[in-house]
C-alpha cells in the first residue's frame, strides 16, 4: 500500500514485458489481513496468462553478445578483493533514518525534508563502495534498490499535503479527497537538464462505481455520549 506499479486490468505495465500482480500492482491501499493472498490469487492469475500472451506473440528470441558483455561488465564493475564489505553500515544508516518514528509515522515537511538530505548523503556515500566478494555485491544491489525506495517514500510524502490511512502529515491533518484523491506517479526525470531526481506526478484516482462524499465525523462529546435507554 505504499508503492507498487499501476497497471491495466491486465496486469500489464507501460513498461514492455512488465507485469504486476499481488502487492506488486497498486490497487486500492488496504489494511485488511489476508487480503493480500485473496489478491495474489486473483490477478497473479491475470498476469500469468497476460505473460503467456506474449510470449507467444513475441519472435525467437536473439542473444547480443555485445550487449551481454557490457552488461555483464556493469553489473560487476563495483567488485574488488582489495575491500571491506560495507553494505550493512549504509543499511543500518538508512533504517535509522527511515524506521524513525517522527519520519515513518508522524511526518512533517521540515522532518522529511532533512531525513531526503540525509538519505542523498548515505546515496553518495554509497557510490563510493565496492564490494569484495559476489555476495556482497548482491547486498549492494539490495541496498541500491533500499536507497531509492527511501527516497521515492520522503518525496512522494513531501507532495501529498494530507493525511490519509497510514499516512500523517503534523502539518496536514486532514484527509482531502477534493484535492487529493490522486495517485503520485513517479517518473524518470527529463533530460533537458531543469531536474534532477523523480519527478513526481499527479493521477486522478477513478471512482466509477460510487460518487466520493465528506464523511462528517462526530466529535469527542458525542462519540462518547451514552446511547438513551442503554
Amino acid at each position: 500500500t505504499k508503492m507498487a506499479i499501476r497497471t491495466g486490468s491486465d496486469c500489464r505495465s507501460d513498461v514492455p514485458g512488465l507485469l504486476a500482480a499481488g502487492l506488486a500492482q497498486a490497487g486500492c491501499a488496504n489494511h485488511f489481513a489476508g487480503f493480500h493472498i485473496g489478491l495474489c490469487v486473483g490477478n497473479g492469475w491475470i498476469a500469468g496468462r497476460s505473460a503467456v500472451e506474449d510470449l507467444d506473440s513475441l519472435p525467437e528470441p536473439k542473444v547480443d553478445a555485445g550487449r551481454l558483455a557490457l552488461l555483464h561488465a556493469e553489473t560487476f564493475q563495483p567488485m574488488s578483493d582489495r575491500c571491506e564489505a560495507q553494505s550493512d553500515r549504509v543499511l543500518r544508516d538508512l533504517q535509522e533514518v527511515m524506521f524513525a518514528w517522527d519520519i515513518g509515522i508522524l511526518k512533517r515537511e521540515d522532518r522529511l525534508q532533512a531525513a531526503l538530505a540525509k538519505v542523498d548523503k548515505l546515496d553518495a556515500q554509497f557510490r563510493t563502495i565496492l564490494a569484495p566478494h559476489t555476495h556482497e555485491l548482491v547486498r549492494l544491489k539490495e541496498t541500491e534498490a533500499m536507497l531509492l525506495a527511501a527516497k521515492f517514500i520522503l518525496g512522494a510524502s513531501l507532495v501529498r499535503t494530507e493525511s490519509r490511512l497510514s499516512h500523517f502529515r503534523e502539518d496536514h491533518e486532514k484527509r482531502d479527497d477534493a484535492n487529493w484523491l490522486d495517485w503520485i506517479d513517479i517518473a524518470q526525470a527529463g533530460n533537458d537538464g531543469r531536474q534532477d531526481g523523480p519527478r513526481y506526478v499527479r493521477t486522478r484516482i477513478p471512482t466509477p462505481l460510487c460518487p466520493v462524499e465528506a464523511v462528517k465525523r462526530p466529535t469527542r462529546k458525542t462519540a462518547h455520549a451514552p446511547v438513551a435507554g442503554v
